[in-house]
């Protein structure tokens, strides 16, 4: 469940792949090298930092059970207790290949320009998350901003939740500048500067 005051939010795989989107949207794939291939103008790939994967059907990450790496849910807790940090050490972020679309749909992020990025918040662990768990966004350059406060009411054991993020170029910043979008797991009673992280380069153009 969402939280409702917040966004809509869709499912993505997670991976090393190219998502698809709007019709003009960007798609990247990154090699074994780890250099981005994009069929649009904008350049786009994240480093992860920590973590494992996961998918809508429980196929990866986690323990407890079946397949090796196979996230299999777990008999939820019997008492509440109130969730720390520590607790996020079972969800992940996934942005390696996501789907970007800016708001000119020509597949260019340019100065002045926004454009929609998603970022899934990932459960491995097989036991939920029921305390607002999201994701929060940082930009390197104080001319690109990114929404804030993407919050979920609730993840499932195993399960992917999707958000769309915004990000907003400034007018000022100039053409070739890379910006860094990180993006870590986080709960709305944060701040957990030590949860799982990606790290996204865009190029303005």
């Amino acid at each position: 469940m969402l939280d409702a005051s917040r966004f809509l939010f869709s499912v993505v795989a997670l991976g090393i792949v190219a998502l698809s989107n709007a019709a003009c949207a960007p798609q990247v794939s990154v090699s074994d090298d780890g250099s981005p291939s994009t069929s649009a103008g904008t350049e786009l790939v994240s480093t992860s930092s920590g973590g494992s994967t996961g998918s809508t059907s429980a196929s990866t990450g986690g323990t407890g059970g079946g397949s090796p790496g196979e996230c299999v849910p777990k008999d939820p807790p019997t008492e509440f207790v109130q969730p720390t940090c520590a607790d996020l050490g079972g969800l992940t972020v996934a942005a390696d290949s996501p789907a970007f679309v800016d708001d000119s749909g020509d597949g260019v992020l340019s100065p002045g320009e926004g454009a929609t990025l998603s970022i899934a918040l990932v459960e491995t662990a097989g036991t939920g998350f029921s305390y607002y768990p999201g994701v929060v966004l940082e930009s390197s350059n104080p001319d690109v901003t990114v929404s804030d406060g993407n919050w979920f009411y609730a993840i499932g054991a195993c399960q992917v939740e999707t958000m769309p993020t915004h990000i907003q170029v400034g007018a000022n910043v100039a053409p070739g500048t890379v910006v860094q979008i990180t993006a870590r797991v986080g709960m709305i009673s944060g701040p957990c500067p030590d949860t799982h992280a990606v790290t996204i380069p865009i190029v303005i153009q």
